[in-house]
């Protein structure tokens, strides 16, 4: 996480023009790590409007940050495999420093999760959780479609992730300022399948 905060400041200088206004993020996310560094780099200091919590169908964060409840559910395949997760590692760490920094009330929340698979925040937590993040989720059938668009539009086949990150702004156009331009943030291509890229090309020539 502490080198991932490096992509953010590094994002920021790129764009922002007099390095100062802020930028908003979009991260595609099932471990909450990448960011969570974005929320880190917020807090030293990096000027940021919006970070988006961008998930696939598999979406406890979402879910999380829509109605204050973290429950698991069964994990789905979807067209970003290294977005199916129903357990997000790094959560944890967010929790212990939305709920006060109480190491024993995160103790005891974890634990009734790990026997329950469910736990859930009071309304002041979630309204600061929903002060830190905003959060949206996509369906199989819309990575599909943002897949053919780009590539019927540019030629190009993109990674199936781009499209969590570039359909999330149509879907929250209230919750962005309308003067920020959000700025989709990427993992490592090489952590897709390889058999989910030959099925995007037999679907794209269909």
């Amino acid at each position: 996480i502490m080198a991932q905060i490096v992509y953010y400041f590094h994002a920021w200088a790129q764009i922002s023009r007099d390095h100062s206004e802020e930028v908003s993020f979009v991260v595609p996310t099932g471990n909450f790590g990448n960011v969570l560094a974005a929320h880190y780099a917020r807090k030293m200091g990096l000027p940021t409007a919006k970070l988006v919590v961008a998930s696939n169908k598999n979406d406890i964060l979402h879910r999380f940050f829509s109605t204050g409840c973290y429950e698991t559910n069964v994990v789905e395949t979807t067209w970003s495999p290294s977005m199916d997760i129903q357990i997000s590692s790094n959560f944890e760490r967010y929790l212990f420093e939305l709920d006060g920094s109480d190491s024993e009330k995160l103790r005891k929340m974890m634990e009734e999760f790990s026997s329950s698979g469910k736990l859930r925040v009071d309304k002041t937590v979630l309204e600061k959780a929903q002060k830190d993040f905003c959060s949206a989720s996509v369906e199989n059938t819309e990575t599909l479609e943002t897949i053919r668009e780009i590539w019927n539009r540019e030629n190009y086949l993109v990674d199936p992730i781009l499209p969590s990150v570039s359909v999330q702004p149509k879907k929250m156009d209230s919750k962005l300022p309308t003067s920020v331009s959000p700025v989709p943030i990427l993992p490592n291509l090489g952590k897709q399948s390889k058999t989910r890229w030959g099925n995007h090309r037999n679907f794209l020539k269909n």
